[in-house]
Formats: C-alpha cells, sequence, structure tokens
C-alpha cells in the first residue's frame, strides 16, 4: 500500500505504470496530482497486461493493492431461469476486467450437510453434473475452493487469503440472499474489505430475494461497497 500526500511519482509505484484518472486528481507526466479532501477513482495497468479495477485516493492518500474477485457457486445446479443470465455476463466482464486473482467457491453437498439433513436439499450433490462450475467461467478461474455451509470463508480459503494478502475482495454470484451473503458477512467479519458487484449476482428464487440481499447487504456493511459493473472503477 502507498499513502502519500498530494503528489504521487508512479515510477516509484512500479515499472511501466499507466494510469487514467477518472475523478479527484489530474495526470502529468508520471505524476498524479491529487485533489486534497477527495476521493479520487482510476483505473491502474502493469506492463505485463495486468488490469487493476480499483485503486483510489482519500483525503490526499491513495492505495495500490492486491484485488481478488470470488466467484460464490456459478455451478450447474444452480441454474434456472432467474440465473441463467449470469454465466455469459460475468465471463463477458472477465474478458475485459482483469483481477490479481479470480477464485470460486463451489458447494459440495452430501449426506453431512445442513442443507441435506435439515433442508432436505439433494441437489449439487458431491461429484455430481449439477455441482460442476458452468463452463462458460471455467477459463477465468485461477482456484476453486470447495464448500460444505452457506459461508465459503472456509478455513483453506482463510488460509489462502492470509497468504496473499489481498487489499480487497470483489464479489458476485449465486444465491444473493444465501451463499453471496453469508460468505461477505463472514469475510466483513474478519474485516475483509468486500465489493458487492450487484448486477453480477442473483437469486434462484428470483428478483425480489436479490433486492433483499442486496438492501440487507447495504444496511450491514454500507452502501458504498455495493457497485455494479458501470461504475466507474472499472473504466
Amino acid at each position: 500500500m502507498v499513502e502519500l500526500a498530494d503528489t504521487i511519482d508512479l515510477g516509484s509505484i512500479a515499472f511501466g505504470v499507466q494510469v487514467q484518472v477518472l475523478s479527484g486528481a489530474s495526470y502529468q507526466k508520471n505524476r498524479l496530482i491529487v485533489e486534497k479532501q477527495s476521493v479520487c477513482f482510476f483505473t491502474y495497468h502493469s506492463t505485463n497486461g495486468a488490469y487493476y479495477p480499483l485503486k483510489y485516493s482519500f483525503r490526499g492518500g491513495f492505495q495500490v493493492g492486491k484485488n481478488c474477485l470470488v466467484i460464490v457457486d456459478m455451478q450447474k445446479g444452480f441454474i434456472n431461469e432467474h440465473t441463467e443470465h449470469l454465466p455469459p455476463k460475468i465471463a463477458e466482464f472477465l474478458e475485459y476486467h482483469k483481477f490479481d486473482c479470480t477464485i470460486a467457491t463451489r458447494y459440495c453437498n452430501s449426506e453431512n450437510t445442513a442443507c441435506y439433513q435439515l433442508g432436505k436439499w439433494f441437489d449439487c450433490m458431491e461429484g455430481t453434473t449439477s455441482a460442476e462450475i458452468v463452463p462458460e467461467i471455467q477459463p477465468y478461474i485461477d482456484r476453486i475452493f470447495d464448500k460444505r455451509t452457506f459461508s465459503g470463508f472456509t478455513p483453506e480459503l482463510q488460509l489462502f487469503l492470509k497468504q496473499e494478502q489481498f487489499n480487497k475482495l470483489f464479489f458476485c454470484g449465486v444465491n444473493t440472499d444465501c451463499c453471496v451473503l453469508a460468505t461477505i458477512f463472514s469475510c466483513y467479519d474478519n474485516v475483509i474489505d468486500c465489493i458487492v458487484i450487484e448486477d453480477l449476482c442473483a437469486s434462484t428464487l428470483g428478483l425480489h430475494k436479490h433486492q433483499n440481499a442486496i438492501a440487507l447487504l447495504k444496511d450491514n456493511i454500507t452502501e458504498k461497497r455495493i457497485i455494479s459493473t458501470k461504475s466507474q472503477i472499472f473504466f
């Protein structure tokens, strides 16, 4: 993380950096002039083609950090008329927006889960076709984390996040009102900065369930952490 006052020498951050300033600052000859008491959104590209979609300045300082996209449970068993638009939309988004790392959680149902024993839900059984990650997003995933609970914040994922030291986690997937919500709350409780990409989430139970969950997230992790693919931070 880099935190400076008013003028930032981009050459001191990384070799060959190019910055497109969107608001709150001006760009002059490899130097970023930040307006005081402002929030600055800009994109950050490195010479190796990596794309960092969110970097911001606040009160004269700014951060350059590692970002990770977490795709929650985009599995064949969770695709219906309410969610079938998500796989191609997420794939298209990832075609143009590159994160430091893109991971996926995968719900593996079994006879030992609460969903099986208490909810009498027998889909997405481990090893079956319905538990498979949808093919549209598979080429973009760096790593898959299996889980057997609503929350994807498993010990394995916790260790990975600790090792990688990401500054922010971006979230999308299904179901907004269940596993997305549970995973985000678990991460947020562990003081991890979470950003929800609202229009890349959905619920198999319909739009109203998705909207109710988004309202809960706005109330609990703050409204500024709920964004869309059209947000200026992605451009």
